[in-house]
């Protein structure tokens, strides 16, 4: 047993995407680390409504006060030294239990700020009676008071002072709106985000990239099918499977007509799909690949994903898309327009039929652009060194 401990708060289903995602693996050859499962707790009724997710490693769940407290206990008298990696938003009542939990056993906790997407600042740009009445009169009543809710919990948590130990950010544009007192205490550290660690992972143990494949690569994400951010934090649902999947089929046809060639659709790991569905015009679905088909493809399509940092590290192609629903959706054409401008690409609404497919126009690379988006977003450091070095010596004293 070592003495260092790292504990994984997660509120969402814990997937093997996830174990390579936030590095686990390599945190596990230095310190030990513990998956704690707080979903049931923090979110009961959306934690019971997800699917069973196979994984290949031991998950810790609670469910319930008592059995957190004896967790958190458990951690205390085992392990000399336990920091908590928090993966949640202090946006209810037990999520903010948490919080204060941590704070009564006298434990660190390392934070982040590294989403790996451009910051928007529209919600502070709108009038705050002119967003109350525009989600009232859009997604109803209950929305609004899911939005207030959520922000008296997290101001009560502010006032409470349990402020991180540490927080991770990632991008010179985050990092500089921490300079604040809220964080006057803590410790900052320059790291990444961790689709940008995952790439100096991969740099580290290869001198180039495969040749590329012929075929565009669609992000899909798990709106909006699944229950995604805006949904838990908000009780708005931006889109529909109805109206979005034959509008990003008719697009795909025509895209696939004038570039010559077919799209694999990677898939968002907590989504599900069949192989080869006909909401997708029977195009192949891949699987926990997402990185791998960035890497091979020659034009990556998405919609605000922080997936997309990949393309924009690896130099690809960009086309970042939206229907009439979400146009409809200040806070989700906004996102997707922000998005595309701070990376230099085309926003396209895909049931405007007037738009134009321009080969050449699609496949022109904005190299400052993206240059410029890796420093300001996806990146603190100018070492390339993957997230789990910068917290095992920042927070655990530990050279890997």
């Amino acid at each position: 047993m070592k003495n260092n401990q790292l504990i994984i708060v997660t509120a969402s289903k814990f997937s093997n995407s996830d174990f390579e995602r936030f590095e686990v693996s390599y945190l596990k050859n230095y310190i030990d680390v513990i998956i704690l499962d707080v979903s049931l707790f923090i979110y009961p009724s959306l934690a019971k409504s997800q699917d069973y997710i196979e994984i290949d490693f031991e998950i810790i769940e609670v469910s319930s006060l008592k059995s957190l407290i004896n967790k958190l206990r458990y951690f205390k008298k085992n392990h000399s030294n336990n920091v908590f990696l928090i993966f949640f938003q202090v946006i209810n009542l037990n999520s903010l239990i948490i919080n204060l939990l941590l704070k009564f056993f006298n434990f660190k906790y390392l934070s982040s700020l590294n989403p790996g997407v451009p910051i928007d600042s529209f919600g502070n740009e709108k009038h705050v009676f002119s967003k109350i009445y525009s989600t009232i009169k859009k997604k109803g009543f209950l929305a609004f008071v899911t939005i207030i809710y959520s922000f008296l919990i997290k101001n009560i948590s502010s006032l409470l002072l349990n402020k991180p130990d540490y927080l991770l950010v990632a991008g010179n544009k985050y990092y500089d709106l921490i300079h604040t007192p809220f964080y006057s205490k803590t410790k900052i550290i320059r790291g990444s985000s961790w689709d940008c660690s995952r790439y100096f992972r991969y740099k580290e143990k290869a001198n180039k990239f495969e040749d590329e494949s012929k075929f565009i690569v669609l992000l899909e994400g798990i709106t909006p099918i699944g229950i995604g951010d805006d949904i838990v934090d908000r009780n708005i649902r931006m889109f529909t499977p109805e109206k979005w999947f034959p509008s990003v089929c008719s697009f795909l046809d025509n895209l696939e007509e004038v570039c010559k060639c077919e799209t694999i659709v990677a898939a968002h790991p907590k989504s599900k799909h069949s192989n080869n569905p006909s909401y997708l015009g029977y195009r192949k679905v891949s699987f926990n690949k997402t990185f791998e088909l960035i890497r091979s493809s020659n034009l990556v399509i998405g919609r605000n994903s922080a997936a997309l940092s990949m393309a924009v590290l690896m130099n690809k192609p960009i086309v970042n898309i939206y229907n009439n629903e979400l146009k409809e959706s200040e806070f989700g054409v906004r996102a997707i327009t922000n998005y595309a401008f701070e990376i230099g690409v085309e926003a396209i609404n895909i049931d405007n039929h007037d738009y134009v497919l321009d080969v050449e126009k699609l496949f022109k690379l904005n190299s400052t652009k993206y240059m410029e988006y890796t420093n300001n977003f996806l990146t603190s450091r100018d070492d390339e060194k993957p997230n789990y070095k910068v917290i095992l010596k920042k927070v655990f004293n530990i050279n890997a």
